[in-house]
């Protein structure tokens, strides 16, 4: 019996025997779906769908022992359905599962696709994945090419940098302030209290300008028999620059200042007035806190006046010098006015 099922399958000469263990999908349906996809002639032959589970007995052994063809083998195992293919070499490929979310005809279609992408690779291995059936998609029409300028003699220029992304940054405005303030300072032994008034111009943050003029309140020292007074008024011009974080800021400036001192004796037989000038520089610092249209600001200031400033007695030996530095902490605002 052996023998003739042998010779029945040589004289079929088949060059592909699809066998099935499973009847989801069989080996009919596969060798179906395998003809129409492999290359016209092939012949490919179907053993029989056993039950599930069931085992190729010894007739199906003595066939494959005789039979030097390639060979499909659908299994079904702990619930899962597997394909390998064995050559006639005696070769074979590492198992590939079918999904089991697949219907039977869709089975034995992904199948069959692996059947003739291994047959059309050349007999390397299986796809990783069992292909899903195939579905028409719409051909979309070629676009038309694009007609190709003709090139010119004359070489194009190079080209230059790439534009900055969106537009420049807007420059800060300039703006102008006018503010004023009080401040408290420390001269020759005594605590004179100044009141200023500025005018500042420039950008809200970085270089500005500030021209300013101060008033003092009279000094007073004991010059025997009587008192020596004076007052101070000032006027400067500087630079200043600004820096910024969200409502809080600082201001550093440093100023050229004249001033003019008024001097007047008190407590002696003639008491006279008179009039000196100097001249000196400021430098200091400031703190600003954002409110509104203004700037609230707390300033320390030092002021140097080089040269000899003296209170003396006409027709007497005795004279005072007036203080050289100046410390000043004071409290203000400025108002922006234009901006």
């Amino acid at each position: 019996m052996w023998l003739t099922l042998g010779l029945a399958f040589l004289l079929a000469d088949p060059d592909l025997i699809i066998r099935s263990s499973t009847s989801c999908p069989g080996a009919a349906a596969v060798a179906k779906e395998a003809t129409s996809l492999l290359p016209p002639g092939a012949k490919v032959g179907a053993d029989g769908s056993a039950p599930d589970g069931a085992k190729v007995d010894d007739a199906s052994q003595a066939r494959d022992a005789l039979e030097k063809v390639d060979r499909v083998e659908i299994t079904s195992e702990m619930g899962k359905r597997w394909l390998r293919v064995r050559t006639s070499a005696g070769q074979v490929t590492a198992p590939r599962e079918l999904p089991a979310a697949l219907s039977c005809d869709e089975a034995a279609r992904a199948a069959a696709l692996l059947v003739a992408a291994w047959q059309f690779q050349g007999g390397a291995e299986l796809p990783a994945e069992a292909p899903l059936p195939a579905t028409p998609r719409p051909v979309t029409p070629p676009r038309p090419a694009r007609p190709i300028p003709a090139v010119s003699a004359t070489s194009a220029p190079a080209p230059g940098p790439p534009p900055p992304d969106g537009p420049p940054p807007a420059a800060e405005p300039l703006r102008w302030a006018v503010g004023g303030g009080f401040s408290a300072g420390r001269s020759a032994n005594q605590y004179p209290v100044s009141a200023l008034l500025e005018i500042a111009i420039g950008h809200p943050t970085g270089l500005g300008l500030r021209l300013h003029g101060t008033r003092s309140s009279r000094y007073s020292l004991s010059l025997a028999p009587g008192r020596a007074t004076w007052t101070r008024s000032s006027v400067g011009v500087g630079v200043t620059f600004t820096g910024r974080r969200g409502p809080w800021g600082g201001l550093a400036h440093a100023d050229l200042v004249g001033a003019a001192l008024d001097i007047s004796g008190e407590g002696f037989a003639v008491d006279e007035r008179s009039r000196q000038y100097a001249a000196g520089g400021t430098l200091g610092g400031r703190v600003l806190r954002a409110l509104g249209p203004a700037d609230l600001w707390l300033d320390l200031s030092f002021s140097a006046w080089p040269g000899r400033n003296q209170v003396f007695l006409r027709d007497a030996p005795g004279s005072l010098d007036l203080s050289s530095f100046e410390v000043f902490l004071g409290l203000g605002t400025d108002f922006f006015v234009w901006q």
